[in-house]
């Protein structure tokens, strides 16, 4: 259902060996996420809202 990415996200994905840019150019952000641990799976909800929530904390 979505993602959490915070300041660590880039350190796991190195450490994973994942290359952030190749899975941004390929819009595959479940295959980035899920060996990180950031994705957040809710299950079956029978709709397509496509939101997008973002909180920016400097």
């Amino acid at each position: 259902a979505g993602a959490i990415i915070d300041e660590t996200s880039l350190t796991k994905s190195r450490r994973a060996g994942l290359d952030a840019a190749d899975y941004l150019a390929r819009n595959d952000a479940y295959h980035f996420f899920d060996p990180i641990g950031g994705l957040i799976k809710t299950g079956p909800t029978g709709t397509n809202v496509m939101d997008l929530g973002m909180i920016f904390v400097p």
